[in-house]
């Protein structure tokens, strides 16, 4: 049977991550983002169903 060989570099510029599918400062600051143009685009609509509801 074969086996892999892999290049372990003693310097690596970022440490790797605890978990298998750990999720970067990076990426989390990605996800809350994203969950504020949610939630901000969200409010946007329902403020504009609120106008057309008071105006008709």
């Amino acid at each position: 049977m074969k086996t892999t060989v892999t290049y372990q570099p003693r310097y690596l510029p970022r440490q790797p991550l605890n978990l298998p599918n750990g999720m970067t400062r990076r990426a989390f600051l990605g996800k809350v983002l994203d969950l504020l143009l949610v939630a901000a685009s969200g409010m946007g609509i329902a403020a504009m169903v609120v106008f057309l509801l008071v105006l008709f």
